[in-house]
């Protein structure tokens, strides 16, 4: 991929911050990424999205992901949707932006290029999102949960029928945490699915109030926290977030799996990373892939220092290949710098002529 001079020096300018935010938490005594040989091995890989443009049956979808993989990716999740009209209902049902025959056609792909797949079902609530879900009503949660487990189960089966490494049994329901509805819908997923279950909670404090580690097979969390707008700033956010899920993950014994992170690339975007209505809604917003590379620099090193975490994803990768851009604002580094940093952090380096440069960074994180 060539982005011109501008995205060469956005680049150069984040790796050159990468390399003085690990020079100077040596001379501070910091606790460094260990070499190579002594670090367990992470999984790494990005949450991929069906476009509207191009399908998961559409052959430009192989390409999209055979892209991800020569960056050095090994690992894909795949986001099925479920749909309820608002917090408080208590009826779902199963969204039409990815259909079984679509999810399928991308369990076929991913295998086929070798990827590790994780199944991560998410709930789309109109006038409001997953974690502001809380069901009306006396009967309201448990009402709610037949009917999510009716479809997990669904999802239970079909990831079993292709031999999927891992499930993910909610995302970010932060208000049902401590619901008792979780250990035997649990008990039935297992009873369907033979593969590894998580579930992912919003951020550290939905990691707290989770009540049913010990039922499951790892430690999943979406991580969006406020951000400074330097990388060394930016590292010292994600550690101090890091230090209170170590905590957790101390506690339960459970390994870790960051199942997002990621920032758009917009104006602003460092302070408030997880508000994407924010691109919708302010007309002010610029582009701004700068702050998206800073941040994917950031949170490499912090994530690949940390070997209680047994991998990470970030949000997000999309089906169509020619997806992002220069001029787009969203989450999806796709023909922006960040690509071209993680693709050099993560594997190779790519010169502006073309050829492929072995990355000095690749191995010494």
């Amino acid at each position: 991929m060539r982005l011109g001079w501008i995205g060469a020096v956005v680049v150069l300018s984040a790796l050159v911050s990468l390399l003085l935010v690990r020079i100077g938490a040596d001379r501070r005594g910091h606790v460094t990424p260990p070499a190579p040989s002594q670090q367990a091995v992470q999984w790494r890989g990005a949450n991929v999205l069906q476009s509207t443009r191009v399908s998961w049956e559409d052959p430009a979808a192989l390409e999209s992901l055979k892209i991800l993989k020569g960056m050095g990716a090994d690992t894909v999740i795949l986001v099925p949707f479920l749909r309820q009209d608002s917090p408080g209902h208590s009826r779902l049902r199963i969204d039409e932006g990815v259909t079984d025959v679509q999810l399928r056609a991308a369990l076929e792909k991913a295998a086929a290029l070798g990827f590790r797949v994780m199944i991560k079902p998410q709930v789309l609530v109109d006038h409001g999102w997953a974690g502001a879900i809380l069901p009306g009503g006396g009967q309201g949660w448990p009402e709610w949960f037949a009917g999510y487990e009716k479809l997990l189960l669904h999802y239970a089966d079909l990831a079993q029928s292709y031999h999927v490494d891992a499930l993910i049994i909610g995302t970010e329901l932060a208000r049902s945490g401590d619901r008792p509805e979780w250990g035997p819908l649990i008990r039935a997923v297992r009873q369907h699915f033979r593969g590894r279950l998580s579930y992912a909670a919003h951020n550290v404090d939905g990691v707290e109030r989770f009540r049913f580690w010990s039922q499951l097979d790892a430690i999943s969390v979406t991580l969006y926290p406020p951000l400074h707008d330097t990388v060394s700033g930016m590292v010292r956010d994600i550690s101090r977030v890091l230090q209170r899920l170590h905590r957790q993950a101390a506690r339960w014994e459970k390994p870790v799996w960051v199942v997002e992170y990621g920032i758009p690339s917009a104006s602003g975007a460092a302070s408030r990373p997880w508000d994407w209505q924010r691109l919708r809604e302010d007309g002010s917003i610029r582009v701004d892939g700068k702050v998206q590379v800073d941040a994917f620099a950031a949170w490499e090193v912090s994530l690949r220092a940390e070997r209680w975490i047994a991998g990470y994803a970030f949000w997000n990768w999309m089906t169509d290949p020619d997806a992002g851009g220069p001029l787009d604002k969203d989450y999806t580094i796709q023909h922006k710098p960040a690509q071209t940093l993680l693709a050099c952090l993560w594997d190779h380096c790519v010169s502006q002529e073309g050829g492929v440069m072995a990355s000095p960074y690749a191995t010494s994180l």
